[in-house]
């Protein structure tokens, strides 16, 4: 019985999908935590806030997911943490449809598995706050085919919040904090960060209550199962049987899949991102934010793929918005489109032409033979007794090497016949 468990562990790690931030950097390197919503307790996982931060301004916020193991048709979800809690999250965006074509190589060593994932760019709205410590936390939610189809429970769908309908199993991973410079204070609990303040001799705040209460006010968000989608983003994708299935419930997931790729906005945004330095104004006079955002760019140059963005939804979710995961470009998607359309109807025309073009030299090439097989002599067949004379030579020496030999032997009959005429004419005197 437990080596059948352990032959299913081991076939459930292999087969279900493995997933972490790439940038902004994540706590842990690992890309299988399966406990929510940052991994265990303690370093790298739930609850550690540690580490240098990154500044980050309310507005579209561009960030970049590693896919290291596939699973077809799972969804993603991003959502923003409390100030130094990872207990109160805010949900930014749900139902980010998975990308079937990802294919990352299997069983890649743990140094190099981020390199060869599977990179894919998606930008969200972070939202007018002001936070000391916050994080973005991932949520990828693997689905167990139906037999019927339509995902799991006869098409009901899984969540990570219901144990009835918990899906078979979810992966976690949150980033390094994130210094944002909004306006409204983002709600901290102080009462749940005793071990914070340890060190201090006395109560921070001697009226905590009355100070979560003022903090509380300031700051309200959609909790995960509560979450409502933006009035643009897509309410439906497309589910395992191909079909259209509805994604309008919170943190209630199917089969959700849909076309990602470049574009030449984002292909022009990622290359200015590996190839330049950081703009010095980008790092708000920080030492800290420049060393983050020089790091980033250093670890993006490793990757082997170049990231793909969601093209099926609408543009300013595919806008490149940096600088810290990708050079910022101006959101002019029509022109994008533009370019994209103008570069396909080129490759169209040049492969048209191409083929025209091989299409003539293969005439040409043929008539050239056909003159050339006219146009040679005709060489007569070697006689019996030559045998292979001339029939074993490629470049004509055989050819050269009958003519000697028959030169030879007519040099001989002559010389035979002068003989025999001096001969005669000795006779007859």
């Amino acid at each position: 019985m437990r080596l059948a468990l352990a032959f299913a562990a081991s076939l459930a790690s292999v087969a279900l999908g493995e997933t972490r931030f790439g940038c902004p950097p994540a706590r842990s390197p690992a890309s299988n935590l399966v406990e929510g919503p940052c991994g265990p307790v303690g370093k790298g996982g739930t609850g550690d806030f540690s580490g240098a931060l990154i500044q980050v301004q309310p507005g579209p916020f561009t960030v970049r997911i590693e896919e290291s193991v596939a699973r077809r048709g799972a969804p993603w979800r991003i959502a923003l943490s409390g100030d130094s809690d990872d207990g109160t999250p805010c949900t930014l965006l749900d139902h980010i449809p998975h990308d079937d074509t990802s294919r990352p190589p299997a069983g890649a060593p743990e140094d190099v598995k981020g390199a060869l994932s599977h990179q894919l760019l998606i930008t969200v709205m972070i939202p007018d706050v002001r936070c000391e410590r916050c994080s973005l936390q991932l949520g990828s939610f693997d689905i167990v085919d139906d037999p019927k189809g339509g995902g799991y429970l006869a098409g009901l769908g899984c969540t990570d919040t219901d144990p009835v309908r918990k899906c078979p199993l979810s992966f976690y991973s949150c980033t390094t904090p994130l210094n944002i410079s909004g306006s409204i204070p983002r709600y901290f609990d102080f009462s749940t960060q005793t071990t914070r303040f340890s060190h201090m001799s006395h109560t921070p705040f001697p009226y905590i209550s009355e100070f979560n209460s003022f903090c509380r006010d300031e700051y309200s968000c959609s909790a995960t199962d509560a979450w409502v989608a933006p009035a643009d983003w897509p309410l439906a994708w497309e589910g395992s049987d191909g079909a259209h299935v509805d994604t309008s419930h919170p943190a209630v997931y199917r089969h959700e899949s849909a076309r990602w790729g470049e574009t030449s906005t984002s292909r022009a945004a990622w290359a200015a991102y590996t190839k330049t330095p950081p703009r010095e104004g980008d790092a708000f006079g920080s030492f800290n934010q420049s060393r983050a955002l020089v790091a980033a760019r250093w670890t993006a140059r490793a990757l082997m793929k170049t990231p793909r963005v969601l093209l099926e939804a609408p543009a300013k979710y595919r806008q490149m918005a940096g600088p810290v995961c990708v050079e910022t470009t101006a959101p002019d998607e029509a022109a994008a489109a533009n370019s994209d359309a103008a570069n396909r109807q080129a490759s169209a025309l040049f492969g048209a032409a191409a083929s025209v073009l091989g299409a003539a030299v293969l005439v040409g090439l043929a008539r050239r033979k056909g003159r050339a097989a006219i146009t040679q002599p005709i060489r007569p067949k070697p006689l019996a007794s030559e045998g292979g004379a001339w029939g074993g030579s490629k470049n004509g020496s055989g050819v050269l090497e009958l003519a000697m030999q028959r030169g030879a032997a007519g040099e001989g009959v002559g010389r035979a016949s002068a003989g025999r005429s001096a001969a005669g004419g000795l006779m007859s005197r």
